[in-house]
C-alpha cells in the first residue's frame, strides 16, 4: 500500500541525501520510484 512506498522513499531519500525528483542519472528503480512519488502527490 500507500504506507510501504511512503516509508521506502523516506529511506531512499535519507539514503540518498536528495530528493528523488532530482535524479541525474536515470535508473529503472529510480523512475519506478518517482512514478510512485508522483502518484502520491
Amino acid at each position: 500500500g500507500r504506507s510501504v512506498c511512503l516509508t521506502e522513499l523516506k529511506g531512499y531519500q535519507a539514503t540518498v541525501g536528495e530528493p528523488v525528483i532530482q535524479t541525474r542519472r536515470p535508473n529503472s528503480r529510480l523512475d519506478k520510484v518517482r512514478h510512485m512519488f508522483s502518484k502520491i502527490t
